[in-house]
């Protein structure tokens, strides 16, 4: 893609394709992280959160993950330079396709089967 907005626009069209793909109530969950290129800062959790609204999703939760040490932590001279702070964190964005209705259901538990000791998820 020749720019971030060109990027965001061919995401567009492949949440669009996964909202008309899943079945209603179901679950998508991206997985994003921000970011910076050329000194600009992309707020990409907040952008794809906005394209999945966009497409007719309804955000259901986020979850956010700790990834651990940042390798940037290691040059403070250049985080106090340049007044960035290394990410360290990722977002998962939960998302659910509404009923035909538009209403949204609580899921239910995985439940077991008594006779065939089988773990049936009914998501």
């Amino acid at each position: 893609m020749s720019s971030y907005e060109a990027f965001l626009r061919g995401l567009s069209e492949v949440i669009k394709d996964n909202f008309r793909c899943l079945r209603q109530g179901a679950f998508c969950v991206y997985c994003v992280n921000d970011f910076r290129k050329d000194g600009r800062f992309y707020s990409y959790h907040e952008h794809t959160a906005d394209l999945l609204r966009a497409a007719g999703f309804v955000q259901h939760d986020v979850a956010i993950t700790d990834l651990g040490s940042a390798f940037g932590s290691a040059f403070a001279q250049q985080m106090m330079r340049l007044k960035i702070l290394p990410k360290r964190h990722e977002y998962a964005l939960i998302f659910r396709k509404p009923e035909a209705n538009g209403a949204m259901t609580s899921p239910t538990l995985p439940t077991f089967t008594s006779n065939k000791q089988q773990l049936e998820l009914s998501f």
